[in-house]
């Protein structure tokens, strides 16, 4: 009988990506400026890693 497969993650950038990333990461951030901006950070970054390591889109 084959596992049932994980739901895929929001993709970064949607509305939902950023609900979640504000779950998680939220209280770290004393203003909503400092959270749009780290998220911002978190965007950027994935992208250069994404380059750097020839990564594609999320996995099927």
């Amino acid at each position: 009988m084959n596992a049932p497969r994980a739901a895929r993650p929001p993709q970064p950038g949607s509305a939902e990506h950023w609900a979640a990333w504000l779950d998680r990461y939220g209280d770290d951030y004393a203003t909503d400026d400092e959270r749009r901006a780290a998220y911002q950070d978190f965007q950027a970054n994935l992208a250069t890693m994404q380059t750097v390591f020839h990564l594609d889109a999320a996995p099927q």
